[in-house]
């Protein structure tokens, strides 16, 4: 659901600052996902100058009272996008990304970007720019097949990954343990799962970025395993994850190699294996002396 009273505070701030020429609504407002009232709103304004509201923040308070802004920026089509990343009075919270004029040109120019191809929303439009824009085609965020030298990559970079977590559980190293767990979810092992998804599909399937809502796009039987993956601050609980997580991945590279038509690194595979179950073997029995 909308607030539509930080929207409407939002538009009349839009309307009164003569440097934003355009607005638009994307994210799950705009593409149809099932929203609720903690929401993020997704907006992007393109400006005659976005200089002159990047250069100070002071504008913010024009909309409503802030509890945080975090000012970040990211990449897109060869340039860099600064970006407001505000929560406002009541927990409510706003995505700002500023653009320029010249910017709206190169994103009408191919295919939308993803942000944009999944659902926009003209919020204000001063001078008709919006028809500068394809309209969106309510789809994205596919994974595209990955070559042989980066899948290969990926699979070196879990087991890398692994001999650490198994390394930091030998040691009792709780803290470490977990840091390279927390990288492997987040950078190795959903790399790995959105692959695995699309090339059920021919590769013309959303998986969405980051691993959000997984539990909808994501198969039965890795959904499940997923549970039993993140382990507490435990040394038995992560001798246990650690092996839930391994087998997972084995399936997963093993179904997505098989699609592909590549061959998978079972000889790195079986050595790390041996390896960690040796180094859990040698660790529970200095415990038990």
């Amino acid at each position: 659901m909308k607030d539509m009273d930080l929207i409407k505070k939002t538009m009349d701030w839009i309307n009164s600052k003569d440097v934003i020429r355009l607005a638009l609504l994307t994210g799950s407002f705009a593409d149809g996902s099932v929203t609720d009232e903690l929401s993020d709103l997704d907006i992007s304004l393109f400006c005659s100058d976005p200089k002159l509201l990047t250069g100070s923040d002071s504008w913010l308070k024009d909309i409503d009272d802030v509890w945080v802004m975090i000012p970040e920026k990211y990449h897109l089509l060869g340039a860099t996008i600064p970006t407001r990343l505000v929560i406002f009075k009541d927990g409510k919270k706003v995505d700002f990304s500023f653009f320029s004029i010249d910017q709206l040109e190169t994103l009408g120019r191919d295919k939308l970007p993803d942000a944009f191809n999944m659902g926009y929303e003209v919020l204000v439009d001063k001078d008709h720019l919006a028809s500068k824009l394809p309209l969106p085609e309510f789809v994205g965020f596919r994974e595209t097949e990955p070559s042989v030298e980066d899948f290969h990559h990926l699979i070196k970079e879990f087991w890398f990954e692994v001999y650490h977590v198994a390394k930091y559980l030998y040691r009792q190293d709780l803290w470490s343990m977990q840091f390279r767990f927390s990288g492997i979810f987040h950078n190795i092992l959903i790399k790995m799962i959105c692959w695995n998804e699309a090339a059920k599909y021919n590769w013309d399937y959303s998986t969405h970025s980051n691993g959000k809502w997984l539990e909808k796009w994501v198969g039965k039987d890795t959904w499940n395993t997923i549970h039993h993956i993140f382990p507490h601050f435990d040394t038995e609980e992560g001798w246990n994850a650690l092996r839930e997580m391994t087998q997972l991945f084995k399936r997963l590279s093993h179904e997505t190699s098989k699609s592909l038509g590549y061959e998978n690194l079972t000889h790195l595979e079986g050595e790390m294996n041996q390896f960690i179950a040796k180094l859990e073997t040698k660790q529970r029995q200095g415990n038990s002396k």
